[in-house]
């Protein structure tokens, strides 16, 4: 778990907005990412589905 931490991490500094973050705040935002995967092709949201998550 830490390695995809670290990865999140590295991904994160590199765009904006977060490369503005101070490390305390970067370290709790990478705690708190959420990721989910999908199989190609397949619906990630669908119209008028309510969204919740975002």
């Amino acid at each position: 778990m830490e390695a995809e931490l670290s990865e999140i991490k590295k991904f994160l500094e590199l765009y904006p907005p977060f490369d503005e973050l101070d490390e305390a705040t970067l370290h709790l935002v990478t705690h708190n990412v959420e990721i989910a995967y999908f199989r190609s092709g397949s619906d990630i949201i669908k119209l008028g589905e309510h969204i919740h998550d975002l």
